[in-house]
């Protein structure tokens, strides 16, 4: 051992105070559990510390040389239970790489800010910038860590690429979804003519038309068929806690409002979406009139099934993710948060993904494989997944510099504007650095067509075919300047409807009357309407007109998300020819 390594870990005791205690001593003062204590030494005996660097994505800059030294230098600590790894305020001495175990970050400020666990990383703002401990890092389970003293951590800096990380909660419009570890059990799977005919049936039906294939065939699959008798009311008016959906097989259904007949159901009739939705009582009896059957599935299998599918999803992701260089800095946590922000997007050989000139408005990682890059002055180069491209027009606010074409089909994953800079703040600057490279092979480019007698370097500046680029007109200056939340004046109420429900409030500074639309996250959350939440609001961000209900600003607290709209006050015509 070093002697700068046996110094280290001779005057460090976890806590952040200092005492010339060896390890051993400290060992036999800490307390845990005996099934803790059993997964930690079982731990530390088995993982290598150079093989374990190996597979740290921040890492991935060292060469082989610089892990050695790196693996001979860090000391190996575990953390218990309730233990402080770090405290808010504290000089920075040191900086750790997490190998086992879950570490909770909060602020003073802030409170909670996230969840550290297997390969995440922590204690480098501190040391980078000089400035004291901007969190408190706390085991929430007993936690095995590498340590790495400041002087080790001065001589690899300038090797790996850090993200560039406040101690301040995420900007990002994202409610943590519970994951729950309820296993349901197999099922015996239907014959491929019977899961395509349930499809054909539900295809355009509410309740799967934001589902992709795989979550359509998954609630299929869960499906089981059951009997009905002649007389049987499958589905009574008013009934709460309903929780079914149905596809009839055969037989006929009476549809019954308030005892009137209003509609019949035959095969491949599907009913009961709205129980699924909304939880909302059932709005009519469903009465067989013949001996039936009928596939059903019931709201537990139905997210179940769904979450399943997005779950196997956001992994593959973040796996894919992971590999590009740029997002090696990222936490875990934060590779999730990208993983579901982005949607994954298949084009054909030939399909023109960017055109130079173009307002760029989303961000591309391209996942399976070849695009080629060209400019109007000739210059052309391609690049195999993978890889990222359309980040210089976002990064810098500018135009296109070059066009991006399909060289063979490609899979890419797409990332909005808004969602660029809110997520993946942390790693910008490495984003950045790749216009280096760019203005590289622009020289280069620029130096061969001189050789050769060319000009270079001239760049058309119009839309494709020679027209002229659209204008873009920012609809943000028209709206209104609306107050904060708190100083909203509550009139009364509009509407209730599932989600929430619109009040009729005025700006005091102005006396201009809204409708405050007021949407609880937890219903969003359980029923999975995030995105269609988000797409709502984007939508409505880029639309402005007279005769429309107009945007003019949101808010955000812990229980509730908040559109401020144009009030209508003239009611529902429904309710005039009803």
């Amino acid at each position: 051992m070093s002697s700068s390594r046996q110094q280290y870990q001779s005057k460090y005791n976890g806590n952040g105070s200092r005492q010339y205690k060896s390890s051993n001593q400290q060992a036999q003062q800490q307390t845990m559990s005996p099934r803790g204590t059993e997964r930690s030494r079982q731990k530390v005996a088995q993982f290598d510390i150079k093989s374990t660097l190996d597979k740290v994505p921040l890492l991935s800059g060292l060469g082989k040389t610089q892990k050695r030294q790196l693996a001979k230098e860090l000391i190996t600590k575990v953390y218990h239970v309730g233990q402080d790894i770090m405290k808010e305020g504290q000089e920075g001495d040191f900086f750790l790489i997490i190998i086992d175990g879950k570490v909770d970050v909060k602020s003073s400020k802030a409170g909670h800010l996230a969840y550290l666990s297997d390969g995440d990383y922590a204690g480098e703002q501190a040391l980078l910038k000089a400035t004291t401990r901007n969190a408190t890092l706390t085991a929430v389970e007993t936690t095995t860590c590498l340590l790495c003293s400041k002087h080790t951590f001065d001589k690899i800096k300038k090797s790996v690429k850090f993200a560039n990380r406040e101690g301040k909660k995420r900007r990002a419009f994202a409610t943590q979804i519970r994951r729950d570890d309820m296993k349901l059990p197999e099922v015996e799977k239907k014959p491929t003519e019977t899961v395509e005919w349930i499809l054909e049936c539900v295809s355009d039906n509410l309740l799967f038309l934001k589902l992709d294939r795989d979550q359509k065939e998954r609630v299929v699959q869960r499906m089981r068929l059951v009997h009905v008798k002649k007389g049987e009311p499958l589905i009574k008016q008013g009934a709460s806690n309903a929780q079914t959906f149905y596809v009839t097989e055969s037989g006929t259904f009476d549809i019954l409002v308030d005892g009137v007949k209003v509609g019949q159901y035959k095969r491949g009739g599907c009913f009961g979406e709205l129980a699924l939705l909304y939880d909302s009582p059932r709005a009519a009896t469903i009465l067989a009139t013949s001996n039936a059957t009928v596939w059903e599935v019931n709201r537990n299998a139905f997210r179940y099934e769904i979450e399943q599918a997005s779950r196997s999803r956001n992994e593959a992701n973040v796996a894919a993710i992971s590999k590009i260089d740029a997002f090696a800095p990222l936490l875990s946590e934060e590779l999730q948060l990208v993983a579901d922000a982005v949607d994954v997007a298949r084009y054909k050989k030939g399909t023109v993904i960017i055109q130079q000139g173009e307002i760029g408005d989303k961000f591309y990682i391209l996942q399976k494989g070849t695009v080629t890059f060209s400019k109007t002055d000739g210059w052309s180069m391609d690049a195999q997944a993978p890889t990222v491209f359309g980040e210089r027009a976002l990064v810098k606010n500018e135009e296109r510099a070059a066009s991006v074409i399909a060289k063979t089909n490609i899979t890419v994953y797409e990332m909005t504007k808004t969602d660029f800079e809110v997520l993946l703040g942390p790693v910008l600057h490495n984003l950045a650095e790749k216009d280096k490279e760019y203005k590289a092979i622009d020289k280069q480019y620029e130096a061969q067509q001189k050789a050769k007698g060319g000009g270079g370097g001239h760049h058309h500046k119009r839309g494709r075919g020679g027209r002229a680029k659209k204008e873009v007109i920012d609809v943000t200056q028209y709206r209104d300047k609306v107050c904060d939340l708190k100083e909203l004046k509550v009139i009364g109420v509009l509407g209730k409807g599932a989600f929430g429900l619109v009040s009729l409030v005025i700006d005091p500074h102005t006396n201009n009357a809204y409708a405050l639309k007021a949407i609880k996250k937890h219903q969003i959350v359980e029923l999975g309407q995030q995105a269609h939440i988000i797409s709502e609001k984007r939508v409505m961000e880029k639309m402005y007109n007279k005769f429309l209900v107009n945007l003019h600003r949101t808010y955000k607290d812990q229980l509730r998300v908040y559109f401020v709209l144009d009030v209508c006050l003239g009611g529902e015509l429904f309710t005039i020819l009803r």
